[in-house]
């Protein structure tokens, strides 16, 4: 005798195996978005500013020779640019605006290198560009996970400072909180 294909424990048997194919897939495609996900960069940046004269002479001292003689009015400024990405390096080609820092009109930036990296990152390969008060750093590779180090004197405010910059698979840098 055959079964009948409308028997209530066949019908409950075809909805689990139609329920488990479906939650399989869901699966597949929610770990599929999130894989191509981490697979971007994200650009985005930290500082830490102080007066010279309230500075204190760890602070001081990785500034070197950039340092001006009168500290009166002066800020010193470490703007880190960082790669946040899991699985892919930024490249120079990415960039389609340079990363410009600009702050107060009244302020003049005196000096800006940058002069470290944490991860694979080359801050020798960084090219900077003063302009009245602004810096522009222009495009540079970037190695996942890895951050360039800046060093920024500047007579007059730090603040408000604006970070603009435009990335293919980014609008703008994402400030760190």
């Amino acid at each position: 005798m055959e079964a009948d294909p409308m028997s209530p424990d066949l019908v409950v048997q075809n909805l689990v195996i139609i329920g488990a194919i479906a939650l399989v897939v869901y699966y597949l495609t929610v770990r599929a978005k999130r894989r191509r996900a981490l697979a971007t960069y994200t650009l985005a940046y930290a500082f830490h500013a102080e007066a010279m004269a309230n500075a204190d002479a760890d602070f001081l001292a990785t500034f070197g020779a950039a340092l001006p003689a009168n500290a009166t009015g002066t800020v010193l400024m470490r703007f880190s640019l960082l790669n946040r990405g899991k699985d892919k390096d930024i490249a120079r080609d990415d960039f389609l605006t340079p990363v410009e820092i600009a702050f107060p009109s009244e302020s003049i930036v005196r000096h800006a290198q940058a002069v470290e990296k944490n991860g694979a990152a080359d801050p020798a390969a960084v090219r900077t560009e003063i302009s009245g008060n602004r810096v522009l750093v222009h495009p540079f590779d970037l190695p996942q996970r890895s951050s360039v180090i800046f060093n920024i004197v500047l007579d007059g405010s730090a603040s408000p400072m604006d970070v603009s910059g435009r990335l293919k698979a980014q609008d703008a840098p994402e400030p760190l909180s």
